[in-house]
C-alpha cells in the first residue's frame, strides 16, 4: 500500500516530466566540464531521467578520426542505431581527421 493512498510505493515521488526535462536542461547548461559528468550522472537517477539525460549527452557529437585511437570504431561498437538507443539523440555528428 502506498503512504498517502496515490498508488505510488511509499519514498516515490510523482514529479511531471516536464519538471525533470527543466533540471536536467539546467544541470546541462551549469555543468561546463568537457566530460558532462554530472549530467551522465542524472542518466542514472530514474528511468524517468534517461530520455532526457540522453538527449543533452548526445545531440552533437563529435569524434576526431585518429588511426591509433578508433574512437568512431568504438562509437559504432557501443551505440547501435536504431529508435530505441542514445543514437537516436544525435543531430549533429562531426567526424575530424587527426
Amino acid at each position: 500500500m502506498s503512504e498517502h493512498g496515490s498508488g505510488l510505493p511509499a519514498g516515490t515521488v510523482d514529479t511531471p516530466q516536464e519538471l525533470i526535462d527543466k533540471i536536467i536542461d539546467w544541470v546541462w547548461d551549469v555543468d561546463n566540464s568537457p566530460s558532462h559528468a554530472t549530467t551522465k550522472g542524472t542518466s542514472l537517477i530514474s528511468r524517468a531521467w534517461v530520455n532526457r539525460s540522453q538527449h543533452c549527452l548526445f545531440h552533437n557529437v563529435e569524434l576526431k578520426f585518429d588511426p591509433a585511437y578508433n574512437k568512431f570504431g568504438r562509437w559504432c561498437d557501443a551505440v547501435t542505431p536504431g529508435p530505441n538507443g542514445a543514437s537516436r539523440h544525435v543531430r549533429s555528428l562531426i567526424i575530424q581527421a587527426a
